[in-house]
């Protein structure tokens, strides 16, 4: 979710589907769409935070009757709604980028990766256990929690996309080339916890293959921009410090 500028052209070629390509690369190269690339989601963003924060309002109005299960909902709002906060401030201030993976796949991938937990909801309403409800908005608040602190160093080169615009090698991101992506599997993991069938097993599989091939296309993108991210990825694991 980083980072410099190279463009890339497609092949010379004059098929429909090459100028097609060339076409679509025109279009998200032009500053325009850069600027509509942070606000669009910035707004879906912060109209996350609003269904976050009424979230949390009505757990306020509930706090006489809190137990562990009141407390773990809190905690995970709250946690989710400074982490979609930070989400929606850096994709207004983000710096330009320097460079973009080219083709349809790397964009097709990064917003398959982002979103497709949205589509839980369209699973049986979940019945979760006391235990399973605690684990799995422990997991939720951990994961959202990281992900601010992942997201801190990222700052301004923050994106969905697999984009360069700032090669970041320091804090968390000199143990691991991916922790943001580590933080957001962990939450993930507890809403699967929550909702836990079969058919969210799968979702999360498909999920976290999303996510791998996202890292590949990022550190394709990154390597290409910048020099130096080859010697960082021979010291660095992508994603679990010295297993993977």
């Amino acid at each position: 979710m980083k980072e410099a500028n190279l463009t890339h052209g497609e092949s010379g070629g004059t098929t429909p589907l090459a100028i097609l390509g060339a076409a679509f690369q025109r279009v998200t190269n032009h500053p325009a769409f850069n600027r509509l690339s942070g606000v669009i989601p910035a707004a879906y963003f912060f109209l996350m935070v609003l269904a976050e924060a009424q979230d949390l309002v009505q757990l306020a109005r509930e706090a006489g009757n809190m137990n562990a299960e009141w407390l773990a909902n809190s905690a995970s709002s709250a946690a989710k709604i400074l982490f979609l906060s930070l989400i929606v401030v850096l994709f207004l201030v983000r710096k330009p980028p320097i460079s973009k993976a080219s083709g349809l796949q790397p964009r097709v991938v990064a917003l398959a990766g982002a979103f497709l937990l949205v589509a839980i909801v369209l699973l049986p309403p979940p019945e979760p256990s006391l235990g399973q409800s605690l684990a799995g908005l422990a997991l939720v608040a951990i994961g959202s929690v990281f992900s601010v602190i992942a997201i801190g160093y990222l700052g301004r080169s923050f994106s969905i996309m697999a984009e360069a615009r700032e090669l970041v090698t320091h804090g968390v991101y000199s143990l691991v080339r991916h922790p943001l992506y580590l933080a957001e599997e962990i939450a993930v993991l507890g809403v699967i916890v929550i909702y836990f069938s079969l058919p969210a097993l799968a979702l999360l599989f498909l999920h976290i293959a999303l996510q791998i091939q996202r890292m590949k296309n990022e550190e394709n993108i990154l390597r290409e921009a910048f020099p130096a991210y080859g010697a960082y990825m021979t010291r660095t694991s992508r994603l679990i410090p010295g297993i993977y």
